[in-house]
């Protein structure tokens, strides 16, 4: 038993040896009920038995795209795969969403996380998934050396012009203010979603609190590589936060770069650009 000890304690302190000197680069996904994951991967049809058009499961066996889908399930296993070097962090459990900020390091029951496969899409259903799903693995196919750290952020029904108003829409007089915001008490506020992700990754960074949560990552230095943005549907809703989008969305971009020291995020020297997810306005 002392003699297990010892080779394991050997090769934690090589592993954390080996860690020192890399980069972890990690990843913020942020939005709202896209970006927090509707997509469905078991779901049975009650009336014929079989996996519903559109599951991952569906996808496995229909045989137009069972090919570009099979690297999703692990035959070894029977199981679907599971990525070691691609890890996630995800602000919603089931029944805890984080609206106030979320603990972190996180116990089990504050939030989702752990090595990239499916179970990571809205309440942390083990049978959804998000844009994390298909983003971790194409980075993974292009980096297949880099550990990752998706830190996914979201909330149903939120808005750009308020609930994640940056701090330069807020500022009265500045160059970049949100020139068509109508509310007189949230047009000079950052709004409170803005503030929970700058506050959680805050958190998210502090030395140690990624290796309490993921071990093999200790030594690793994070460092905040892109940002992913998919959000718009409630904007839409209203002509004046349609209207105010560019310079909202401008102005997340500047005050993220700036939050956290990045001047390419996002830009051509990032590894991921922003996109935007949004529709015409409604009348």
């Amino acid at each position: 038993m002392a003699f297990n000890s010892i080779i394991a304690l050997f090769l934690l302190g090589l592993l954390v040896q080996q860690n020192q000197a890399a980069n972890l680069r990690v990843y913020v996904l942020a939005g709202q009920s896209n970006m927090e994951g509707q997509a469905e991967t078991d779901t049975i049809n009650a009336t014929s038995g079989t996996y519903k058009n559109g599951t991952l499961r569906y996808q496995l066996k229909d045989p137009r795209t069972a090919k570009d889908f099979a690297k999703f399930w692990d035959s070894s296993r029977n199981n679907w795969t599971v990525l070691d070097k691609v890890k996630v962090w995800y602000n919603e459990a089931p029944g805890v969403q984080g609206v106030n900020g979320s603990i972190i390091p996180s116990p089990k029951a504050n939030a989702t996380f752990g090595n990239l496969s499916v179970g990571f899409g809205s309440g942390g259903d083990p049978e959804k998934i998000g844009p994390e799903y298909g983003f971790g693995f194409y980075m993974s196919e292009q980096s297949p050396d880099d550990y990752i750290l998706i830190v996914k952020i979201a909330w149903g029904g939120k808005t750009l012009a308020y609930d994640f108003r940056p701090p330069s829409s807020a500022k009265a007089g500045a160059a970049g203010q949100d020139m068509y915001c109508v509310d007189p008490v949230k047009c000079g506020q950052v709004g409170h979603f803005y503030q929970v992700m700058i506050a959680d990754m805050k958190k998210m960074l502090a030395p140690g609190a990624i290796a309490t949560m993921f071990p093999d990552l200790q030594g690793m230095t994070p460092v905040v590589s892109g940002f992913g943005w998919f959000q718009g549907w409630n904007d839409g809703c209203d002509l004046n936060m349609t209207a105010a989008y560019e310079t909202n969305m401008v102005n997340l971009i500047k005050d993220l770069r700036a939050e956290w020291n990045s001047p390419s995020l996002p830009g051509r020297k990032s590894r991921v650009l922003l996109r935007t997810a949004g529709r015409q306005a409604i009348n």
